[in-house]
């Protein structure tokens, strides 16, 4: 598939990485592209928005408002083009539009590591289970 890609679209698969060096790794990409058909969280997603990359994803996850946030794009993978003209807008950004999405998507990972809401759910899912 990576040798069908147009010829202004650059892929390389580099393999596997440590756990340890993801956040440094995925900073050096410029967008996390995940049209994933279900996930039930998703932590490649979180794992890219805490290395301050923006996420085009698919509405099969629980990331439903990082599109809203300015930290990516939710898009049905019913709508090629539509996951298509996202990845062609991003590569058009320019050197500041790139520098706020990057922002905004470290500043949404932030916020979801510091929402307690997140530590109660699990919390009480636990004690449901042990009740």
């Amino acid at each position: 598939m990576a040798a069908e890609l147009p010829p202004h679209v650059e892929m390389t698969y580099h393999g596997a990485i440590q756990n340890e060096q993801v956040v440094e790794t995925l900073s050096g990409y410029d967008v996390c592209f995940f049209p994933t058909r279900g996930e039930n969280f998703g932590h490649v997603i979180l794992e890219a928005l805490r290395s301050g990359i923006p996420a085009v994803i698919s509405d099969q996850t629980p990331w439903r408002d990082i599109g809203e946030a300015g930290a990516g794009a939710v898009l049905p993978l019913s709508n090629q083009q539509a996951l298509v003209q996202e990845i062609e807008r991003l590569a058009a950004l320019d050197p500041q539009g790139r520098t706020s999405m990057r922002q905004a998507a470290f500043e949404y990972a932030l916020r979801f590591a510091q929402d307690n809401r997140l530590v109660d759910m699990n919390r009480n899912l636990f004690l449901s289970v042990l009740a």
